[in-house]
Order: structure tokens, then C-alpha cells, then sequence
């Protein structure tokens, strides 16, 4: 049987604040209306709307509007890690109504995982993300915050109260 030595390492995440978010709210909210959505109902998650399982050929309008934004902010986070060049591998919504979630996952097939919480009047509705020791974090984010984890670290939505929340999510390597 192999040996080994285990190292306790912390888990770097960032949190950043978007500081056009209330400029482009209501903008984005009207965008995000109108996209086409379907709902998810398994073991993993219960999403009564997200763009997931959408098909990829479907525009995403909100990207068209976002992308260049969230780029010019991401730019910097990035390259703190090491990362000059990078691609987003993947982006959608979801919109999360009373008691649904989405359990314990990780992102397969990317460095990097971010959540822009577009809509959020609960706090306690952020992410959870949970170390390789099983301690579970939940960090102080609030509406119009970006959250940035290692894609490999697991990490949750939690079960909504009775408000809406509604998240735009990417990926890049």
C-alpha cells in the first residue's frame, strides 16, 4: 500500500465586488426574462429555471451583454492565480425559487468556478463550499458580488427560503 503525507491547505477563493451591478441590473433582469428556460428535478439539484440543459445552440443574451463587463473585472483575479491566458469553457443562470438547490458538485473540465449573484435579498442564500477536511465555509457575499473557487472544491446552493435568487455562473481553464 502506498504511503503518504496528507497537508492541510486552505482554500483560496475571491470575492469581488462588480461595480457596475446596480447600473446594469435592471438591464440584465429584463435580459434574463427572456431567456429560454428549463427546470431540473433530481437527486442533485431542483432548479425551477436555469439555461443548463438548454440547448448550446440556444443564444445567450445575457453573455452578449455581460461578457465584456465581467471580463475587464475577472482580468485581474486571473492573473493574481497565474492565469494570463484563459478561456470560458461555459456560463449560465439559474433561478432558484422557494426550497430549490443544488447539492455538493464540483466543475469537471475547468481551473476556475465563479458565481455573480445578480439577484439576492437573503444572504444566507450564497454558496457553501466545503474543504477536503469536511469544514463547510460559507463566505459573506451579498447582490452583485462575484464568488471565485477552484473548480475541484466542492460547493452548493443551498435550499432557498421564500425569496428568489438568480445567479449568472462561469467557468474558465
Amino acid at each position: 500500500m502506498a504511503t503518504y503525507t496528507q497537508f492541510k491547505l486552505e482554500i483560496p477563493y475571491f470575492i469581488s465586488t462588480f461595480e457596475q451591478h446596480k447600473k446594469i441590473k435592471p438591464q440584465l433582469m429584463e435580459i434574463l426574462s427572456r431567456q429560454k428556460y428549463l427546470s431540473s428535478h433530481n437527486p442533485v439539484e431542483s432548479v425551477g429555471q436555469s439555461d443548463w440543459y438548454v440547448d448550446p445552440g440556444t443564444p445567450r443574451e445575457y453573455w452578449e451583454f455581460l461578457y465584456p463587463m465581467i471580463d475587464d473585472h475577472m482580468k485581474p483575479i486571473y492573473n493574481q492565480v497565474g492565469y494570463d491566458v484563459y478561456q470560458y469553457v461555459n456560463y449560465w443562470t439559474n433561478k432558484y425559487s422557494y426550497n430549490d438547490k443544488l447539492n455538493w458538485h464540483t466543475h469537471r473540465g475547468s481551473n476556475w468556478a465563479s458565481v455573480y449573484f445578480v439577484d439576492m435579498p437573503n444572504k444566507k442564500q450564497s454558496t457553501l463550499i466545503k474543504t477536503i477536511q469536511g469544514n463547510i465555509i460559507q463566505p459573506e457575499v451579498e447582490e452583485g458580488m462575484i464568488l471565485t473557487i477552484p473548480s475541484n472544491i466542492q460547493h452548493c446552493s443551498p435550499a432557498s427560503d421564500n425569496s428568489v435568487k438568480t445567479i449568472i455562473a462561469f467557468n474558465i481553464w
